[in-house]
């Protein structure tokens, strides 16, 4: 369903370009994402185009997780990030 839901946001993909990295909970990141995998079992702080702050739902991790954010801070310390 994640796979789904991530091809409609993005035709074409069938999956995101991997970028992976080390964050710190609360550091933003500086660029748009498209999707997010968790290492662990987490909530995520997501900033909206539109300028929104939301804080997800724990988040089952290993899964891909479709977003569309201008910044990201994490609970987990690792995250997969496609952009």
């Amino acid at each position: 369903m994640t796979q789904n839901l991530f091809a409609s946001q993005a035709p074409g993909l069938t999956a995101p370009l991997l970028h992976i990295f080390d964050i710190l909970p609360g550091q933003p990141l500086a660029y748009v994402t498209r999707a997010i995998l968790l290492a662990e079992e987490g909530t995520v702080t997501l900033t909206t185009l539109g300028g929104e702050t939301v804080t997800t739902l724990p988040l089952a991790p290993g899964v891909w997780h479709p977003v569309m954010a201008t910044a990201v801070g994490a609970a987990s310390v690792r995250i997969q990030g496609g952009c």
